[in-house]
């Protein structure tokens, strides 16, 4: 019997009865004995019971000799070894208990494999295992392999989930004095995961923020699906993705592969569903802070105003805001005539220097922030100070006027929620926190607070991304018929007939099995062609001399042949030659384009485009949504990238291009990976010749990577 996982979670978030076992009346630093003094210290009263063989005293208690001896109870820590995990489980299970935490660490994949399957089939909810377990801060119940159970975090309304415990110790100090609702760290989630704590965390009253450190997602649909959830309830999710720079542990055989990263396809994933992504402790506390202010969320107007008190300041705050690819508007016409009547000699660019003038009457500064707090162009703006704590009493006094000065603006109200950043990133000064009164968040750093600032109007206003299918893509009938002719092998005439399937001009080409078929083809085609070795163990033939183009007739073809022959003989002595594909050479003067995607079993498909050709890794000009995408994503995928400069007419290179048709194939090449994942882990449609002016493309080469037999996936 399986039990409903929301009310599994509510034994554990909430639990009356607790037991804990494994603590010890010898070892005060043994987990099972954290766990029991967190709770009593924390005056937890419910009922508590620990168990020990020993039967010994512990904290004042006496602890049953088993866990058969236990009644039933809502939660309990079982801090066993981990090779006493399982057993101690299937006790827990026929005591009645409702709910587990394992912090054990250590348990080998054949064992985690054990506990998910017991999991699977269990009345209990199973939670980690190699985790330091939960805080529920609201009821003050501190379930946590810890000393003290983070009892020094301010009770509020950010609930937190890491898998990593550190991580939600590092984070939870990072934010104060934010005070959070629950703390929860998840381990390796053999059974219950982040996705589920966020779903219940959807309807707790207390959490008005979910922040997550993530390592891994094991399910990207529900993890999408609870996300969206919360998002509906109101409640903001962001997340800070650890991880980044591995690629994964599959190798690429495709450019795209190459390309995206794991870093880059998580980033596609999250953009898709709303979820704002941190790359740091520090941006994640920031953005934290600034959500759990309600009345500080910037609002849906994108953009950030800036002020400084001096130009300094101000150059730097550009200077990452462009890094950052993040949007400072300029002033409107209003606003500059405001701010001209104030301070004349002050060009009114934004970030604005409202310091920068020796002539200006006093109160000036106040009255400046007041037309940009007013501003209808922001979102939000930033008032950027020095507030370290390692400054000077001189120095932090003469930061107060403009402290209080954006203290009263706020008092009074104002349209746009204000900031105070730090210039530096030291923790900030007591004074001016003190000023401040928690009625203007301040933050450490200016990179911290334009982050912090640009992800909170994200978190608040979620963008979720839908594409609907095209009604001429392959029936549900036809796909489930092209996973089963991928998953016996792919070869060129197949890849081309699958492109034709989805829409995808590919360039007349034939795959032929000698020279002579090859030379009858091109004539009937016609010159000028181009020749390519047909292998399965070249996938891009380019690299060992296994392309030939400019062959304008069959004595230049038979030469070609040849070559390619002495070639891949040379370069690859093992490579299978089954034969020569022959295609009609594409005009010069196109521009090279790529498009492909990849597939993670996890979290679904990424679509990349860019500039292509033989240095299309070189380049790295590569832009990723999450699949699938519109012809709309499509056209913002393109706009990223240097290609999409290219085509645009940059400095005049080409004509200016007509992109919808390229668009188009990022479109539908999309589409195939959401269809064909679960049999095809990569394409490349590279080179994608792009004729400038009208945007005609021919695909002339293509890869499609099939997944090895035991990554294919039941759809």
């Amino acid at each position: 019997m399986t039990i409903d996982i929301s009310t599994g979670l509510t034994s554990l978030l909430q639990p009356r009865s607790i037991a804990v076992v494994g603590a010890s009346a010898r070892r005060a630093n043994a987990a099972g004995t954290l766990v029991a003094g967190n709770l009593l210290s924390a005056g937890f009263d419910g009922e508590l019971h620990l168990v020990n063989p020993s039967g010994a005293e512990i904290h004042g208690r006496l602890a049953l000799p088993s866990i058969r001896a236990l009644p039933p109870v809502d939660a309990a820590v079982l801090a066993v070894p981990a090779a006493a995990v399982l057993d101690s489980l299937v006790e827990l299970e026929t005591s009645g208990c409702r709910s587990a935490i394992v912090p054990s660490s250590g348990l080998d994949a054949a064992s985690l494999e054990r506990i998910r399957s017991f999991a699977g089939t269990s009345g209990m909810i199973v939670h980690g295992p190699n985790c330091m377990g939960l805080v529920n801060l609201t009821t003050g119940t501190p379930l946590w392999i810890g000393e003290g159970g983070l009892a020094e975090t301010p009770t509020g309304s950010a609930a937190l989930i890491t898998q990593s415990g550190s991580a939600a110790i590092f984070v939870a100090r990072s934010a104060w004095p934010v005070g959070f609702s629950k703390i929860i760290s998840t381990g390796n989630e053999v059974s219950v995961t982040t996705a589920d704590y966020i779903d219940w965390l959807a309807d707790d009253e207390a959490t008005s923020v979910i922040a997550l450190v993530v390592e891994s997602i094991p399910d990207g649909r529900r993890f999408a699906e609870a996300a969206r959830r919360a998002q509906e309830h109101g409640k903001p999710v962001i997340a800070l993705k650890v991880g980044r720079s591995s690629a994964g542990a599959r190798a690429t055989t495709a450019h795209t592969g190459a390309l995206l990263s794991s870093s880059r396809a998580y980033d596609a994933y999250f953009d898709a569903i709303g979820v704002p992504v941190l790359h740091d402790y520090d941006e994640l506390a920031s953005t934290i802070q600034l959500l759990v202010r309600s009345d500080e969320r910037p609002r849906v107007t994108p953009g950030i105003g800036v002020l400084t008190i001096s130009g300094g300041q101000a150059a730097l705050a550009a200077d990452l805001a462009e890094d950052l690819g993040i949007d400072l508007p300029s002033f409107s016409a209003e606003t500059q005539h405001a701010l001209a009547a104030l301070m004349p000699d002050v060009p009114p660019h934004n970030p604005y220097d409202g310091g920068g003038s020796v002539v200006a009457p006093s109160g000036t500064y106040a009255r400046v922030l007041r037309v940009l707090a007013d501003a209808p162009e922001f979102g939000a703006v930033m008032v950027v100070l020095d507030a370290q704590s390692t400054l000077s009493e001189a120095e932090i006094r003469f930061e107060d006027p403009y402290v209080l000065s954006a203290r009263g603006i706020r008092e009074e109200g104002c349209r746009n929620p204000l900031v105070i950043a730090s210039s530096s990133s030291l923790d900030i000064h007591a004074r001016t926190l003190g000023l401040a009164d928690g009625v203007v968040p301040v933050i450490r750093g200016i990179r911290n607070a334009l982050v912090a600032l640009s992800s909170a109007a994200k978190a608040e206003h979620p963008e979720r991304r839908s594409a609907r299918r095209p009604a001429d893509l392959p029936s549900p009938e036809t796909v489930a018929e092209w996973r089963s002719r991928i998953s016996a092998g792919i070869d060129a005439e197949l890849t081309r007939e699958l492109l034709g399937a989805y829409g995808i001009p590919f360039v007349r080409s034939r795959t032929l099995p000698d020279e002579t078929a090859a030379v009858a083809y091109a004539e009937r085609l016609g010159y000028p062609v181009v020749v390519k070795v047909d292998s399965p163990d070249l996938p891009h033939r380019s690299d060992v001399g296994g392309v030939v183009l400019d062959i304008h007739d069959a004595g230049q073809l038979r030469a070609a042949v040849a070559s390619i022959c002495a070639n891949v003989g040379r370069r690859a002595p093992d490579a299978r030659i089954l034969g020569y594909e022959v295609q009609r050479q594409v005009p010069s003067g196109a521009v090279e384009a790529f498009v492909g995607f990849t597939v993670d079993a996890r979290i679904g498909g990424s679509a990349a485009c860019g500039l292509g050709g033989t240095l299309v890794e070189l380049l790295d000009d590569a832009a990723t949504a999450h699949t699938p995408v519109d012809e709309s994503t499509a056209r913002l995928q393109i706009a990223a990238t240097r290609l999409g400069a290219l085509l645009d007419g940059h400095r005049n290179l080409v004509t200016r291009t007509d992109v919808a048709p390229l668009a188009n194939v990022v479109a539908r090449l999309s589409w195939m990976a959401e269809d064909l994942g679960t049999v095809l882990a990569e394409a490349d449609l590279n080179p994608i010749m792009v004729t400038p002016g009208t945007g005609e493309v021919d695909v002339v080469d293509a890869l499609l990577v099939p997944r090895l037999p035991a990554e294919v996936r039941t759809p």
